[in-house]
Parts: C-alpha cells; structure tokens; sequence
C-alpha cells in the first residue's frame, strides 16, 4: 500500500530539487524588474512570422526607431515535444538599447495554467555575467507537471529605449562563457530539446533624421511702392521658404538664424504652410548701407536631435539717393510718387 505521506515527500522533494537546479545556472541579478507592470499589445497578437518547430523567436522580427522612442518586444517558442521548462537569454547592445522593463507575457504564455513564477526567475536586466546589456528569465511547470506538445506561445516581453543610431540586434544565439547561461528548453526529464533561435529587432535607422533638401525661394516682397524685381532692394522684407524631408523622424520645429554683413545673429521660428508643404519666414528689408543678408535653418524632431543647412546669402540693392520707386533710376515717377506719400512718416 502506497503511503501518501511518502508521497507528498517525494514530489516536495523533486519540487525543490528542480528549482535548485534552475537558481544555480542564473547568474545574481543587478537589478529586479517589477511584477506589476502591464503587459503591452504585443503579447496578446498573433506572431507575424510563425517559425518551423522547434524555434525560439523574437517579435518584431525587425523594424526600425528614432532615438529616444520605445518599443516592445515579445520573445515566443514553438515546440513539438513535451515541455517542463526554458530560459530565455537575450543580449544586446547597451551603447543603442537600454531595456527600460520586463516580464513574462500573460495571455497566449507558454506556460499558462503551468507555470511556477519564483521571484528570483523574474526577468532580470543588464545581468554581469555578459559585460555588456543582457536579459535572463525563466518559466516552468510545478514538479510532475508539463506542456503536452506540439504547442506554441509567447514566453517574455520586454520594452526598449533607443539610445543612439545604429545597428543593434536582439540576440538569442548567443552562449556565454560564464557557468553556461544561454537558452535552453527542457523536457519532462530535464533533458535538453533542440531548437532553434532566432535573433530579432535591429535598429536600422543610421541615417540622419532630417534632410533639407534646398533653398526654394529668396523672393522680396515688394512692398509698395516698390516696382516688382527679382533683386532684394534697400528696405524690402525678403520672403524666405524652405523644404524639409524627414525620414522616421518627427519634425517639430524650425529656426531661422539671419545675420546682416557678418554682424550678430538673429534668430526666429519658421511657420509651416500646410497647402505647398514648405516652411516660411520674411526677413525684414535692411537699410540702403547694408551689402549682405546670410541665414541658415535648424531644423528639430521631437526628441531634441537637429538639421542644420547650408548657409545662403543675398545681396541688398542700393538704391540712388531720390529712388522711392525701386527702378534704380531718378525720375518724374519718383517725383510723383512724393507727392502721393507727401507728409507720411512712416514707410508704407
């Protein structure tokens, strides 16, 4: 007759020795990662790319972001075989990502309704045994307990932040040198399964956030009573309009510095115009001494990073002394347009 507290025992007893097991093969964390966090959209989708048994993936599997965004990943496994427990090691570069939080996935889990969540098998961040940014976790069923396979399902989350630009990839491959930690699934015997890991997200975006593609017009205003002309006259605002491309960046502001021969800079915010998608300003006229008028544009995303542009120029036109008109000549036109404007104070 089978004695039931032996029994009770025996599985306490295998309960606590498997657990042993998995504690020593995860290095001491730095930091714990807390529990309450929500779970984002990507653990609760369907994964885009469904991998061939027996595979770990990441999803997204690539995509790209602009420094400072987040984005969150979702670490999933397909196996045929009968699953007791897996670790997941994922690396990556600490120079571009800091994975800001982390935790195992909630609906769609491989382990739901079987898993055994020990505080210390929480995700752990930036753990030391890698020297550079890592993530480790671990999931498994109670003692006598496993997943019936063939079975799919999402394992971690984690959320990243952009640091700077470049490639950087979501690392499943790779094994440690330190105690062995890397990733591995185990079957109701603890014996290791074969799979395969995939790496995932890649930051691709190492170009420049913002492209200012040319100066697209320089045309004075030609205030009254200024004759319509392509040069810019002594006293004539100056209609400046720039075109901006943007690649995943957001534009969020432009600045306009103009300076008058080579004299201190002058700064100003450009306004965009929705109807022919360009970003303009007026540069008021300068007087008739002035010989030169420099500008250039910082163009801003969202997160602070800028554009600047080339520096343009252009030339103010001196007019004769007696040249109310802009005609660059002195005659009964200029006389008359005296004595329309005869007694004003201020320019029209």
């Amino acid at each position: 007759m089978v004695n039931r507290r032996d029994v009770i025992i025996s599985v306490l007893t295998m309960f606590c020795l498997t657990a042993t097991l998995f504690l020593t093969r995860l290095p001491v964390s730095q930091s714990e990662v807390e529990n309450n966090l929500q779970v984002g959209a990507s653990d609760t989708r369907k994964p885009t790319v469904l991998y061939a048994a027996n595979a770990m993936w990441i999803e997204p599997n690539q995509s790209a972001c602009a420094i400072g965004n987040r984005f969150n990943v979702t670490v999933w496994l397909n196996i045929t075989e009968d699953v007791f427990g897996c670790q997941v090691a994922l690396l990556y570069n600490r120079t571009h990502l800091m994975c800001t939080r982390a935790n195992h996935t909630s609906t769609g889990n491989y382990f739901e309704g079987h898993g055994v969540d020990i505080p210390s098998n929480s995700p752990r961040i930036d753990t030391s045994f890698l020297g550079n940014g890592s993530l480790l976790a671990y999931e498994g069923c109670l003692s006598l307990d496993f997943i019936a396979g063939p079975h799919s399902g999402t394992l971690i989350w984690a959320e990243f932040e952009v640091l700077t630009l470049g490639n950087s990839t979501l690392d499943l491959t790779t094994e440690t040198s330190a105690g062995g930690y890397n990733n591995f699934v185990l079957g109701p015997e603890l014996a290791d399964i074969s799979f395969t890991p995939h790496d995932g997200y890649v930051v691709t975006d190492t170009t420049p956030p913002l492209s200012i593609d040319h100066f697209i017009s320089g045309k004075p205003t030609c205030p009254r009573p200024y004759l319509p002309s392509n040069y810019t006259r002594a006293n004539e605002p100056t209609q400046v309009t720039m075109n901006i491309s943007q690649t995943v960046y957001n534009l969020f502001s432009v600045l306009l510095h103009y300076r008058v021969d080579a004299g201190e800079w002058w700064n100003t915010t450009m306004t965009y115009n929705s109807t022919g998608q360009l970003w303009e300003l007026t540069i008021p006229g300068q007087s008739n001494s002035t010989s030169t008028v420099e500008f250039f544009i910082d163009a801003y995303d969202h997160v602070g990073i800028v554009a600047t542009s080339e520096t343009f120029s252009y030339p103010i036109e001196h007019l004769p002394v007696g040249d109310l008109n802009g005609d660059f000549k002195v005659d009964g036109k200029d006389i008359a347009t005296a004595t329309l404007h005869f007694g004003e104070a201020i320019f029209p």
